[in-house]
């Protein structure tokens, strides 16, 4: 087994209870600096219940999460943010009324360092930094092919051009994790294998590690180097894409019977 990278994201006995049910019990990840890790398994097996307490959506009933070495379990979700983890969701959320630029301006404004009263003037401070921004959301749109669409409205874009803004926006907030939930729902055949080379390209060029949730079971097995296998809210597999396309258990609970 190839010796994985030191961790940046881990979580110990992760769980969390709604009531009497217990969604997710004592799971285990670990996604190490610049690694591409799946979690997968059938629907309702607990995956983006998993994600929404790693990026403070729900507060773990048990278990811990940390990044880098610190405890972030029960941190606000733009606190988790702040250091440095990012998604997407299942259901794509832009802001469908603004353009393509200005949805990724949006995500870039926490990096500002003008005032109030610069901006409501326009000082020369605020109009340096707004340019800024401007060049800097140019340049993460020309990384997915969107720049010459800057001026569209989000909602007027292809599906799948509307996945990869939403991927923009995460990436316009510098996070070392970045959680995508079913990146390649809904696409077609070639939007998929262009969505596994941008993946991979992030890792590259962006220096981010990932986190992904995904029923594609191709795109999995190639863009993902250790894979963690969920059913019924427990961790029932993980290890490397061959162990565990050979799994019996993962075939029979995610793969079918047969």
């Amino acid at each position: 087994m190839k010796e994985r990278s030191p961790a940046l994201l881990q979580t110990e006995s992760l769980g969390i209870q709604f009531g009497g049910l217990r969604a997710v019990d004592n799971v285990g990840l670990r996604v190490g600096v610049g690694e591409v890790v799946g979690l997968i398994g059938p629907n309702g097996a607990g995956k983006t219940t998993c994600f929404n307490m790693i990026t403070g959506v729900y507060k773990p009933t048990s278990g811990s999460i940390s990044l880098s070495g610190e405890r972030i379990d029960g941190l606000h979700m733009i606190d988790v943010n702040h250091r440095g983890v990012a998604r997407t969701f299942q259901n794509i959320r832009l802001f469908r009324k603004m353009t393509v630029l200005d949805n990724v301006r949006v995500a870039l404004h926490r990096q500002v360092d003008y005032g109030l009263m610069s901006s409501l003037l326009r000082l020369p401070s605020f109009r340096r930094a707004e340019a800024g921004l401007q060049r800097r959301a140019l340049e993460l749109l020309s990384v997915f092919g969107l720049a010459d669409r800057s001026q569209d409205l989000a909602g007027d874009l292809p599906y799948g051009d509307q996945r990869k803004l939403e991927i923009v926006r995460a990436l316009a907030t510098s996070p070392k994790l970045l959680l995508l939930d079913e990146p390649a729902a809904g696409m077609n055949p070639q939007e998929t294998e262009n969505l596994t080379h941008l993946i991979s390209r992030l890792r590259q060029e962006f220096g981010v590690s990932i986190l992904l949730i995904e029923h594609d079971m191709s795109l999995v097995m190639k863009i993902c180097e250790h894979i963690y296998v969920l059913d019924y809210g427990r961790e029932i597999a993980q290890g490397e894409p061959n162990a565990i396309q050979n799994n019996q258990q993962v075939i029979k609970a995610y793969l079918g019977e047969a």
